[in-house]
């Protein structure tokens, strides 16, 4: 999931907007996401019934449509080291939603956890504004709601996989959220023929490495080794993120940024752990 931001920047670079790169990405996604929901089909042990189906589609687009395109378009504003870090914080909100939601009491430690994480984006934030001017506001709020969305996925997602199956979940889920991204980009979009070729195979890394082969090997990672040691393992996301963005896109590394993201990386791993 790290290279996608990079990838995103990159077909910016080339004039194509976020809602022309998010449709490409899923245009090259569903015949993957279509054979994923076909063999979990296959694997299952009976048919989902509506209720089922609706919270499915539910779910799927407020994680995959409305989170995507708050996650592109908050991507034209800021830094790619930025974005994978605002995202980062999505157990944070899943606590918080579920201690809202399910009246879950939270503890000191997931307190301490949540100041950390805070302070630490506050460090990030003040840093980057300071870098890239007043559209950061913009460009965070955007990306603040895709993890919001995608926090609300989680808490949902909780409460189905167990009944429906994780493969069957997440291909449908997907699907749904496609479904209506493809209605967006047919009302508002540009068409996606004719653009420069390069254009084509960044759509083609956006869909496999930035979509549904780091979906599929965080479900069997979680599966295989729980979610304590897969988060501390999720991790590696926003530093090879900061990293790459700095080769790649030439954004700088500096010590606030440093300082911040070390905090905002503690600060979810304690949250992920004790949660």
């Amino acid at each position: 999931m790290s290279t996608k931001a990079i990838v995103a920047k990159l077909t910016y670079l080339e004039g194509i907007d976020a809602l022309t790169t998010l449709s490409m990405r899923m245009f090259f996604a569903v015949p993957l996401l279509v054979l994923s929901a076909y063999f979990a089909e296959k694997k299952a042990d009976r048919r989902l019934n509506r209720r089922e189906i609706v919270w499915i589609v539910l779910l799927g687009i407020t994680g995959y449509y409305f989170s995507t395109l708050g996650d592109f378009y908050g991507l034209a504003y800021i830094s790619a080291s930025l974005e994978r870090l605002v995202l980062f914080l999505y157990p944070t909100f899943v606590v918080l939603l579920s201690a809202v939601l399910f009246r879950k009491r939270l503890t000191r430690w997931q307190g301490l956890a949540l100041l950390v994480t805070y302070v630490g984006m506050g460090i990030v934030f003040h840093n980057e504004r300071n870098l890239s001017g007043p559209f950061v506001v913009k460009g965070s709020l955007f990306v603040l709601g895709c993890s919001i969305g995608y926090a609300i996925y989680l808490v949902g997602a909780g409460r189905l996989i167990p009944h429906v199956g994780a493969s069957r979940f997440n291909a449908y889920s997907l699907l749904s959220g496609t479904v209506f991204l493809f209605i967006h980009w047919f009302i508002f979009g540009r068409s996606l023929f004719g653009l420069p070729w390069i254009v084509y195979v960044y759509g083609v890394l956006l869909a496999t490495i930035g979509t549904v082969i780091p979906t599929v090997l965080l479900s069997k990672g979680i599966a295989l080794t729980g979610a304590g040691p897969a988060a501390i393992l999720t991790t590696v996301g926003p530093i090879s993120t900061i990293v790459l963005a700095h080769v790649l896109l030439g954004e700088p590394i500096t010590l606030g940024q440093t300082l911040g993201s070390l905090l905002v990386l503690l600060g979810v791993t304690l949250v992920s752990l004790r949660k």
